[in-house]
């Protein structure tokens, strides 16, 4: 059925929004917090947690269009034997490990910031890695590992570079 085909498409624009959102807002943070002030850090980690829940929502109906389009009706998407199927394909599995990431990147402590930095870090990393596992940048990852690997660091070193020259003048 083509609803599932769009609708895939949708769902797939807002998660891909939803994790520049997540994961976008994490790394401004761990680059820039000593050099904002306490409203802009508050805000950013407000957009961190609001990214994360409507991420939740969107990565759980993202699994049940996947579903939806396997079966091709409606009635499909409560078949367990279709969500068996999505969960044994490497999509399936993907978005598993998408919703991990974002449970993940929920949880908060005031006593432990290293400890809850780390289990974001660890829900970005899942996040980041749901997107490698299916597509072209799994090709990419598993095929050519310095590749994968350089990829992986060169917004670290873009963004250093940047704040470096930004420093300077």
């Amino acid at each position: 059925m083509e609803v599932w085909n769009f609708l895939n498409l949708i769902l797939k624009f807002i998660c891909y929004l939803l994790v520049f959102g997540v994961v976008g807002t994490k790394l401004f943070l761990l680059h820039f917090r000593q050099h904002l002030p306490q409203t802009t850090i508050d805000y950013c980690e407000e957009l961190f947690r609001k990214s994360a829940r409507f991420g939740i929502f969107a990565s759980v109906l993202m699994f049940f269009a996947m579903v939806g389009n396997f079966g091709g009706n409606l009635s499909s998407v409560f078949d367990s034997v279709m969500v068996e199927l999505v969960l044994g394909e490497k999509a399936g599995e993907a978005m598993v490990l998408l919703l991990a990431g974002f449970f993940l990147c929920l949880m908060k402590s005031a006593r432990h910031l290293f400890v809850i930095n780390l289990v974001h870090l660890v829900g970005n990393f899942s996040i980041l890695l749901s997107f490698a596992w299916v597509g072209h940048a799994s090709k990419i990852w598993f095929n050519h590992p310095i590749i994968g690997r350089c990829s992986l660091c060169l917004p670290f070193l873009l963004a250093r570079r940047f704040f470096t020259i930004a420093t300077d003048v």
